[in-house]
């Protein structure tokens, strides 16, 4: 048996049925089917439906930031200025603001309300987070060393407090809202300007 191919099946197959369906609809039977083996893989490998599904969760959160860190560096790759550094910023958040970012928050929100039962969930998702936060962070310090970040700030705070911001947008997604969606993404790109860049550079 491939050990790491049909835990990856089994983890993939689950992920799978939490975003179309939920947790409760993650059954073990029907996931070892779809993954081509037997029930007690699943026990070998996640010790309880329970450790599946924390397991499912924490690949969720995980890929979520991954996806959203991917696209942020890549609106950095080439940047060689300020005003260039600011308009990757707000493409960046923009692209974050859309409907593709809106899952992403919904995942994260989703797999952090699993993890309050669950301490080992809880960690895994700390871990994640903690690796993206120090990406970002080391983005933004060489920003500041250019200049382009307000100089004294916290890059690792800033990191922190901007993806925290950003998670917030789901407060206005979760059903109907009486709040401007455009206008909240304008009041979000003009606090990080704010917060994160020199005076003369706000944009």
């Amino acid at each position: 048996m491939d050990h790491v191919t049909t835990r990856d099946r089994l983890l993939e197959r689950t992920v799978e049925v939490i975003d179309s369906a939920g947790v409760p609809a993650v059954r073990v039977q029907l996931i070892a089917e779809a993954a081509g083996v037997k029930v007690p893989a699943v026990y070998y490998f996640f010790g309880s439906k329970e450790g599946l599904i924390e397991a499912a969760q924490a690949e969720r959160y995980s890929r979520s930031l991954l996806e959203s860190t991917a696209e942020f560096l890549l609106q950095m790759d080439g940047i060689s200025d300020a005003a260039g550094f600011r308009e990757a910023c707000r493409q960046s958040m923009l692209a974050y603001f859309s409907a593709t970012g809106a899952h992403r928050r919904l995942v994260r929100i989703n797999a952090l309300g699993s993890g309050y039962s669950s301490p080992d969930l809880l960690t895994a998702i700390n871990d994640a987070q903690s690796r993206a936060n120090r990406e970002f962070a080391h983005v933004l310090k060489v920003a500041q060393d250019q200049g382009w970040v307000r100089a004294g700030v916290d890059t690792t705070a800033l990191a922190a407090w901007f993806m925290g911001q950003l998670l917030g947008r789901t407060l206005i997604e979760i059903g109907p809202s009486d709040v401007d969606p455009d206008r909240w993404n304008e009041i979000s790109i003009e606090a990080v300007f704010a917060v994160g860049f020199e005076p003369d550079d706000r944009g």
